[in-house]
């Protein structure tokens, strides 16, 4: 149960070190903090680290899903170059419609 400050924690396992401090910052990373110093428990903090990646590997996971539902849901009938030119037509009109009254 060594422990060792961020800036050592960084070298020995090439975690970037703004990432380490702004977990340390969040409450992600469990720390003790004195005066400019974040202080952490080395085994902890790979216990710790390792769940914060499991846990962001399960949500991209749930997002990508999600994008290709959307994906399926808009791409089928809908063409979007037909609709705006619709509205761009109907737009003109309207124009027309204002400048004859």
């Amino acid at each position: 149960m060594p422990i060792i400050n961020v800036k050592e924690f960084c070298k020995k396992t090439g975690f970037p070190l703004a990432m380490l401090r702004a977990y340390c910052r969040e409450g992600k990373l469990s720390h003790w903090k004195r005066g400019r110093v974040y202080l952490i428990d080395e085994d902890d903090a790979f216990g710790e680290l390792k769940n914060l990646k499991e846990t962001t590997i399960h949500r991209r996971s749930i997002n990508q899903k999600r994008v290709i539902e959307r994906r399926k849901a808009v791409s089928g009938d809908f063409n979007y170059r037909a609709e705006i030119f619709k509205m761009q037509e109907r737009c003109k009109a309207d124009a027309s419609l204002d400048n004859k009254e």
